[in-house]
């Protein structure tokens, strides 16, 4: 099994406006999706091969991420979640603002 930090995964995304509704913030189901994606990569570290994503127990919503802004999800495996047939992955997201250009 490999060490714990040989599974965190790291996904850079960029919210364009098809990413978003009307107020100009992303969709919660986009968000899910990038998560479920981060978190998948990082059991299919483990298992060595096809994984499959079987629930997602909790996720928490803490501010809005709009059009424009730079999400880093990073996911990993601690060690008491991992078992023989399955694994509980967590991931957490950071928003940055994209650099501005010094004119």
């Amino acid at each position: 099994m490999p060490a714990i930090a040989e599974t965190v995964t790291e996904l850079i995304q960029w919210v364009f406006p098809e990413h978003a509704g009307a107020p100009g913030q992303i969709h919660g189901g986009r968000m899910m999706q990038w998560i479920a994606q981060a978190g998948t990569m990082a059991a299919a570290r483990v298992a060595h091969g096809t994984v499959v994503l079987g629930a997602m127990d909790d996720i928490d919503f803490l501010h809005p991420v709009k059009v424009g802004q730079i999400p880093l999800e990073r996911s990993g495996l601690s060690p008491q979640a991992s078992r023989h047939t399955s694994c509980d992955p967590s991931c957490r997201m950071r928003v940055t603002p994209p650099r501005q250009s010094e004119t």
